[in-house]
């Protein structure tokens, strides 16, 4: 079987949204000092959200990533020192939507 050009599939552009943690920033000790909670991070596909939750396209794969930045204070300004960022592939998932 071949496949077929059917036109444009996602005639929207979604806005990328990042959750940032309630805790951030904080110093390493801080996370190393009890476990990383994502319990208030929402997801959605209704690309209407107003209540800023990630959204998410139909049928699209997804790979969660951690981003740690490391930062310094220069004259009262935070500078980005470094990027570290984690995958981990057990938590891939495909959004499905609801029936």
């Amino acid at each position: 079987e071949a496949c077929v050009e059917a036109g444009a599939a996602f005639p929207h552009q979604v806005a990328r949204r990042v959750f940032v943690h309630p805790d951030s920033p904080a110093l390493g000790a801080h996370w190393m000092s009890k476990t990383a909670s994502f319990h208030e991070l929402k997801l959605t596909n209704n690309l209407c959200d107003e209540q800023n939750h990630v959204i998410l396209s139909t049928l699209h794969r997804y790979q969660p990533y951690i981003h740690c930045v490391e930062v310094c204070q220069v004259y009262g300004e935070h500078v980005v020192v470094e990027r570290t960022s984690f995958a981990f592939p057990e938590t891939q998932f495909t959004e499905i939507g609801r029936a």
